[in-house]
């Protein structure tokens, strides 16, 4: 793990914003939700906190999701889409919740950020022949990023003009290996993840500079229905109390990252 990483939040200790959750009234918690109003999950392949492959699906907003649904008494399953294609059925109303979704200004009014799932630090990365080290080096490059992602915008927003959205992080080492773009920028976390999940292939791959970092959120649409949010937050609750929560940051988040809590 680079020196100087941002240190990321741990769902357990996410200051006020955990406080403030803790704190929202219990009432609608007993209040029946009908089968039309309970949340529909979506998420993206962006492990460690969600993906899904030959051996099913996991990460560990996955599973908190799926051990709040015990909780509650139901058998939630969760709808795995490419990541443009989550954000936008969330986008589109109803009972529907989403993650793990980058929380930025341009999103705040569009969502309801439900429960966070800790800050992740973005990188460029790159080959041997690259320089991801220098921001006017970087501008002058073909970079790619995830589709349906705040990061193009980001790189916009800082003079980048040449870049390039792909479906997933997959497809994006495609494109660095065939030389269609010739760096990527992404959640150093999430992508690290991805290069160890290819074995020796992460060996070719640099990581670089970082323009910051961002806070990722279970969020839902804003129309989701009060009572429906509250039980969710009183399961949370109850994870965060006997320890579960902490299990499985233990079991998906590396050494590194744990430190970083």
């Amino acid at each position: 793990m680079r020196p100087g990483r941002t240190r990321r939040l741990p769902l357990m200790l996410a200051g006020a914003a955990i406080a403030t959750l803790l704190a929202w009234p219990l009432a609608s918690w007993a209040v029946e939700v009908p089968d039309s109003e309970r949340m529909h999950w979506v998420a993206g392949d962006l492990p460690p906190y969600a993906w899904s492959d030959s051996a099913g699906p996991s990460g560990l907003a996955y599973e908190l999701v799926r051990v709040m649904g015990e909780r509650m008494g139901r058998k939630v399953t969760v709808d795995f889409y490419p990541w443009a294609r989550a954000v936008r059925i969330a986008q589109q109303g109803g009972s529907v919740g989403l993650f793990p979704l980058a929380r930025t200004p341009e999103r705040e009014s569009d969502y309801r950020w439900l429960l966070p799932l800790g800050k992740v630090r973005q990188a460029f990365f790159g080959g041997p022949e690259t320089d991801v080290e220098h921001i006017e080096s970087l501008r002058a490059q073909r970079i790619g990023v995830l589709r349906g992602s705040f990061t193009g915008r980001a790189l916009a927003d800082k003079g980048f003009q040449s870049v390039v959205a792909a479906v997933d992080y997959e497809e994006l080492l495609r494109m660095l290996d065939r030389h269609v773009i010739d760096a990527i920028y992404a959640s150093d976390e999430m992508f690290n993840f991805t290069l160890r999940k290819r074995g020796g292939r992460a060996a070719a791959v640099r990581q670089g500079l970082s323009l910051g970092a961002v806070e990722i959120y279970m969020a839902t649409a804003t129309t989701c229905n009060e009572a429906e949010a509250q039980r969710w937050l009183q399961a949370y609750r109850d994870v965060v109390a006997d320890g579960t929560l902490a299990r499985l940051e233990r079991k998906y988040l590396s050494g590194a990252a744990a430190e970083r809590r």
